[in-house]
């Protein structure tokens, strides 16, 4: 998490806060006739700037609207339901900004996507590469498309708030003062033009990780974290990081693809805490998927099957759903200061902000710290996998000796299936 932290701030400073230069280098076959792997996103844009010109920030109507890439939770990689950008510009790859207007739009990636951008954006688009001689910043370059004072539109849930106070910093600097304006994720445009196709939320079965293998209980955790949370001079924490979520109740996921994390949130107080998330009665109560455990999420958890509790040893369970979370923040701030870290979106970070303090996440050293026995389960993780890898290395060996072809992806797909 720290290393995807600092990448991302690199990112921010070299997206949102580089000088603006000259126009990008104009599109490949865009004067004849577009090429075939190129999406098109015509209709999407038309519907999208439908939606945009019927938005307002303080009675003013938006004149362009930032997609990124990421999600609620700074995470490196979103689930299909987050795709957002991807969506409405057409490019996969898992680097990119996309900005549209009511009469351009343009999306920034960096060098190992060119190509590949090249090929799927199609010529409503302008391709813009990072780190070229002529690429201006997204600030750089809505300052001299866009009018003295319009607003630029986010999803106030979809950016981190330091991204916020970059991006604004950036756009207030310029010669026409524009002004980022956050916007409730309800009424994302990019939402309204998917409509029924944007894939569900994921709602996996979520997994209990025996102390066997985590090495240390979700309680002793929780107490760790709460003293922790004491020193720093705080008096509740916001987690908004799947892979910190996961690590500190020892439970894991499958709602993000690759990962073992699940969408989430928790809110950890003194006397209790607080962890929300998708269909939370059907999850709480669902039998496990994992062959390790027969361990219910509720009983896990120590909660009851409704996810309802009240000691300070059990884990109140809410649904996932960011205004409730909003709404019992800015409670929570009246009473006490309240942590978040920087990646926090600024939902999150808005709706505490009367009594917050913002720092790094006092789990991330002990997540990064391995027990003895995590230590002890990556060894032999690495064994077993090592042994594998010998096996696939002989046998494709054999293989070649025998004549008989092998490709990159064949052999890549047959030591994927045997690990």
């Amino acid at each position: 998490m720290q290393r995807l932290f600092k990448a991302t701030v690199f990112t921010v400073l070299y997206c949102y806060l580089l000088p603006s230069s000259e126009m990008a280098q104009a599109r490949a076959g865009c004067d004849q006739n577009e090429l075939k792997t190129r999406v098109n996103t015509t209709d999407r844009l038309i519907a999208f700037r439908t939606a945009l010109s019927s938005m307002q920030a303080d009675s003013k109507q938006l004149a362009a609207f930032i997609v990124f890439s990421g999600d609620a939770h700074s995470s490196e990689y979103p689930t299909k339901h987050d795709k957002r950008r991807e969506f409405i510009s057409g490019f996969e790859g898992s680097a990119g900004t996309a900005v549209i207007t009511r009469t351009q739009a343009a999306l920034w990636t960096d060098g190992r996507y060119f190509l590949e951008a090249e090929e799927a954006l199609d010529c409503n688009w302008v391709l813009m590469r990072q780190g070229e001689p002529g690429t201006p910043s997204i600030p750089g370059w809505l300052n001299s498309v866009l009018n003295a004072s319009d607003y630029v539109g986010v999803d106030e849930s979809l950016i981190p708030h330091y991204t916020f106070t970059l991006i604004q910093g950036s756009l207030l600097s310029m010669s026409n003062k524009l002004e980022l304006k956050a916007i409730n994720s309800s009424l994302n445009p990019v939402d309204t033009v998917w409509r029924d196709q944007q894939p569900a939320q994921p709602k996996e079965i979520i997994n209990a990780l025996d102390v066997n293998f985590a090495g240390i209980s979700w309680q002793v955790k929780l107490a760790n974290l709460r003293a922790n949370i004491t020193s720093l001079g705080a008096g509740a924490f916001v987690i908004t990081a799947l892979d910190e979520i996961a690590w500190l109740f020892n439970l894991r996921g499958s709602d993000v693809e690759y990962t073992p994390f699940f969408l989430g949130y928790a809110v950890v107080e003194p006397s209790s805490v607080r962890l929300y998330i998708l269909d939370k009665n059907t999850r709480l109560n669902a039998t496990p998927t994992d062959d390790q455990t027969e361990t219910k999420l509720h009983v896990h958890l120590n909660t009851g099957v409704d996810g309802a509790c009240s000691s300070a040893g059990c884990v109140q369970v809410f649904e996932y759903n960011l205004v409730d979370l909003e709404a019992y923040l800015r409670a929570l701030a009246e009473r006490t200061i309240v942590l978040v870290t920087y990646h926090a979106n600024y939902a999150v970070y808005q709706a505490v902000k009367k009594n917050v303090t913002v720092g790094g996440s006092p789990i991330e050293i002990d997540k990064a710290i391995k027990n003895p026995t995590e230590r002890v389960g990556m060894k032999n993780a690495y064994r077993r996998d090592s042994a594998e890898l010998v096996k696939f290395l002989a046998f494709l060996e054999n293989e070649v000796k025998s004549g008989r072809d092998w490709t990159e992806v064949s052999a890549a797909q047959r030591l994927d299936n045997q690990r």
